[in-house]
């Protein structure tokens, strides 16, 4: 995934670079949303219960 830089294609056509560009795979956007929050919240979930069972041996 390359930045939104509108010259970026004229530099690299310039220096010689192959470009190919291919359309990617589409998800749908609760299932891309749900795929990228997922791991934050299982990980923020575990410590929150880890630190919450320490605390409970004090």
């Amino acid at each position: 995934v390359l930045p939104n830089d509108p010259e970026l294609v004229d530099i690299l056509a310039r220096n010689g670079v192959d470009i190919s560009v291919s359309e990617g795979e589409q998800q749908g956007n609760y299932v891309a949303l749900l795929g990228n929050l997922l791991f934050p919240i299982i990980a923020f979930a575990g410590l929150f219960l880890l630190f919450r069972r320490a605390g409970d041996g004090s």
